[in-house]
C-alpha cells in the first residue's frame, strides 16, 4: 500500500484564469448596463444610481475575492485506487483502470476549436503547458452534486481532462508509477508517437 500523495494545483492555471477574467468581463458588462440604465432613467447623480453602483461593485468584488481564495485551495491527490482533483467546489474522481494516459501537452493541443476560440478571446496563451489526463471512460457529472466520476451516472463530460500542478514533474512521476510506467519521459514519448 502506497502513501496518499497530494500536489497543489497552480493558482494561476487555465481554470482560475478563465474564472478571473470572466469576473472582469462580467464586471464590465454589468457596470456599463448599470451606467446606461442610470443615465437613461434617473440621471447619474440620483441616490438610486449610487446605491446600484455600490451594490454592483461590492457583489463583483466579493465574487472575485472568492475566486482568488478558491484558486489557492485546489489540489490533486493520488491515493491507491484513483486519481482525484478538487477545483472550484467540484471534485473529479477517476479510477486508475479508467485512465489511458497522463502526459504533458500544450493547452492548444488538448482543447477543441470552440475552447481554443474562447480561450483566445479571453487572452489566454494556448502554448501553455498542462498535464493532459486521457480517459478510457468519460467523467460523469451528476445533475445534483459536485463529484464527477468515471464510474456512475450523470451527464458525460470530455474524455480528456487537464490539470496544472505546481510540481508537474513530480506529479508525472507519481502518476507513471500508479499507471505502472517507468518514467515521465517514456510517457511523453509514447503520447507524442501515438
Amino acid at each position: 500500500m502506497t502513501e496518499r500523495l497530494e500536489f497543489p494545483l497552480s493558482p494561476d492555471d487555465i481554470e482560475s484564469s478563465v474564472a478571473w477574467r470572466g469576473m472582469l468581463i462580467l464586471l464590465a458588462i454589468v457596470s456599463i448596463a448599470a451606467m446606461v440604465t442610470m443615465v437613461a432613467f434617473e440621471g447619474a447623480r440620483s441616490p438610486t444610481a449610487v446605491v446600484l453602483w455600490l451594490v454592483n461593485i461590492g457583489t463583483i468584488g466579493a465574487l472575485a475575492a472568492l475566486v482568488k481564495r478558491e484558486a489557492t485551495m485546489r489540489r490533486i491527490e493520488l491515493p491507491d485506487l484513483d486519481l482525484r482533483w478538487r477545483s472550484f467546489g467540484r471534485t473529479r474522481i477517476c479510477t486508475w483502470e479508467d485512465i489511458a494516459d497522463v502526459h504533458v501537452s500544450d493547452i492548444g493541443e488538448v482543447t477543441g476549436l470552440p475552447s481554443r476560440l474562447a480561450l483566445g478571446v479571453l487572452g489566454i496563451n494556448l502554448n501553455r503547458r498542462v498535464v493532459a489526463i486521457e480517459l478510457k471512460r468519460r467523467l460523469r457529472q451528476p445533475v445534483w452534486g459536485e463529484t464527477a466520476r468515471t464510474r456512475g451516472f450523470g451527464l458525460p463530460t470530455a474524455r480528456r481532462q487537464y490539470v496544472e500542478p505546481v510540481d508537474m514533474d513530480g506529479f508525472l512521476e507519481a502518476a507513471a508509477r500508479s499507471l505502472n510506467r517507468k518514467s515521465p519521459e517514456e510517457r511523453w514519448g509514447e503520447s507524442r508517437l501515438a
